[in-house]
């Protein structure tokens, strides 16, 4: 008995005790911190102008997709997309810009999915000519794709335009995964509904009351130095992720899914990531498919390299982040397209030389990521709010 009780791996309990002093600890922060006054910033990050604009932008995201529908072509799509973009740079502005590109580049991930799936001569998906064979997994992991892909694609029907409308809605970016359905539960709707009312409350207040004080107050060099300022940008900034991530992955995905009948799976047990591979492939599984789909496979059938792939995916990955920032923020931020960049050189470091593990992950993840890029782009995010830097 003895013998078990020291090799138990139940941690459950210590897990629970540190969850409670770090909320008594959070609690006592924000309690200090906390100023009424704040409530203007909450107007600032709502604040919508030229909603004229906004309209026109939502209406030509939307006509795009109908267009698209009737007559798909890769080209059409492009153009508009980078018109979209214009009007958001030159005509939206603060949170409302950045919710609108990503708007906008969600569609155009869909509608490039359905092109690709549904074209008969589509260069993606159709008459491709066969890989060569070798002894490699990921040879194995293509030909293995290509046989569940093309069984997947024959059980997608002919589009209707109620079809591919309800793909449009769907928390998925890829066309083939319009097919799964279940039944709805009208409860998990509504609760799902109200989660995502409350956490989209929450993020909000927590960025009014307390990430825009914190940034009027101290610097990187503050960050550096200070360690109370460190411990509490860390746990502010880590806090608010968190939020973010069940506002949008766990309850407003999960609501749309509820809405469409939607048999979903938006995101795996990435917390208990041991390598930044797992995080990047579990934390948002519709993004990662989509990738995956139409960006790592198709290069792999010419270039027959993993790792050569794998970059391009980040690269990719990065200009769209960097695009969400320039729309954002109205300049171009080198930060936001290394951080993502670097993520290829962390994975490739951890397969050649080191397990990182859970902790250092969530380490790097909570005390080095989150609020040194918050701390980098702190003077354009208070002139979107209003307030000088």
């Amino acid at each position: 008995v003895e013998r078990a009780m020291n090799n138990t791996k139940d941690h459950s309990g210590i897990v629970n005790v540190l969850s409670l002093l770090l909320a008594l600890f959070l609690i006592k922060e924000y309690y200090a911190m906390f100023d009424v006054r704040n409530v203007k910033n909450v107007y600032s990050l709502l604040q919508i102008r030229n909603p004229p604009f906004l309209c026109a932008i939502l209406i030509l995201v939307g006509a795009r997709s109908v267009l698209q529908f009737a007559k798909a072509n890769v080209a059409c799509l492009i153009v508009s997309e980078i018109l979209i973009y214009y009007l958001i740079y030159t005509r939206t502005y603060g949170i409302v810009s950045c919710n609108t590109a990503l708007l906008s580049m969600i569609n155009f991930m869909k509608l490039y999915s359905y092109i690709a799936e549904t074209r008969k001569n589509d260069a993606v998906t159709r008459n491709e000519p066969p890989i060569k064979e070798n002894n490699t997994n990921t040879c194995a992991n293509v030909h293995q794709h290509e046989r569940i892909t093309e069984d997947r694609r024959n059980d997608v029907p002919a589009p209707e335009f109620t079809y591919f409308i309800r793909f449009l809605f769907l928390p998925t970016l890829c066309f083939l995964d319009a097919t799964r359905y279940r039944k709805r539960s009208v409860s998990a709707l509504f609760y799902n509904l109200i989660m995502a009312s409350l956490l989209f409350s929450l993020v909000n207040f927590l960025v009014a009351f307390y990430i825009i004080p914190l940034l009027e107050c101290y610097t990187i060099r503050d960050f550096v130095t200070d360690l109370t300022v460190f411990v509490r940008i860390s746990a502010t900034s880590f806090v608010i992720w968190v939020a973010m991530f069940l506002f949008f992955f766990k309850y407003y995905l999960s609501f749309l899914a509820e809405c469409t009948n939607y048999e979903n799976k938006i995101f795996g047990d990435w917390w208990n990531a041991r390598y930044f591979r797992d995080f990047w492939r579990l934390w948002n599984i519709p993004t990662h498919e989509w990738l995956r789909r139409y960006v790592f496979f198709p290069c792999y059938r010419v270039i027959e390299s993993k790792w050569t792939c794998t970059l391009i995916v980040f690269v990719i990955s990065s200009i769209l982040h960097e695009i969400v920032y320039i729309l954002t923020f109205k300049k171009v931020g080198v930060v936001v397209f290394m951080s993502i960049l670097s993520q290829f050189v962390f994975i490739y470091l951890e397969q050649v030389l080191f397990s990182p593990g859970n902790l250092l992950f969530w380490f790097v993840f909570c005390f080095i990521g989150q609020p040194v890029f918050l701390l980098s782009i702190r003077k354009r995010f208070l002139e979107i709010v209003l307030i000088k830097a």
